[in-house]
């Protein structure tokens, strides 16, 4: 019970939370990969930092702040510059992925959730630290060209809301 109340005072007083998840950033939009372990969010970090120049801020635990109406996020100093990849364990991301690839924090814009039946793909929203956040859900073991356009549409679409209401 102690855990649950100091989780709890921290989420509404101190504005701060952490969750299971990866967080990249990826065309300066910040966006937390979560889902059950083993459905495939380090596998899409990895691939959007190889393959879309994407950079990693936190792999496994995030710790979500409230700033200026804003959320922002950055790994927990254990993991720090830390990727889990399956089949070689715990790297260090900027040596992997080389210079460029990891960065300290980053605004959160929206939430991706691998959840549901393959190739499917549906949005909604949620409220995190009394923030509303949009929500893309993309089915588990989905194919990798799906999972990387719905998340490219997502950021797109979020990108234009931004530029209509500014």
């Amino acid at each position: 019970i102690e855990s649950r109340l100091k989780g709890l005072y921290n989420e509404k007083v101190m504005c701060r939370t952490m969750i299971h998840g990866t967080l990249i950033n990826w065309r300066y939009e910040g966006i937390v990969l979560t889902g059950e372990s083993g459905t495939g969010k380090s596998t899409c970090a990895r691939r959007m930092i190889a393959d879309h120049h994407a950079c990693l801020v936190a792999d496994d635990a995030i710790i979500l702040e409230k700033r200026d109406n804003l959320i922002y996020g950055r790994p927990h100093e254990l993991t720090k510059g830390l990727m889990e990849i399956r089949g070689r364990g715990l790297v260090n991301a900027g040596a992997f992925f080389g210079n460029g690839s990891v960065a300290d924090c980053s605004r959160v814009d929206m939430i991706v959730r691998f959840k549901g039946p393959a190739n499917s793909c549906t949005e909604t929203k949620c409220r995190l630290i009394d923030t509303e956040l949009p929500v893309i859900e993309i089915g588990v073991h989905s194919d990798a060209f799906i999972i990387d356009k719905s998340i490219e549409n997502a950021v797109k679409r979020h990108f234009l809301r931004g530029a209509c209401n500014a």
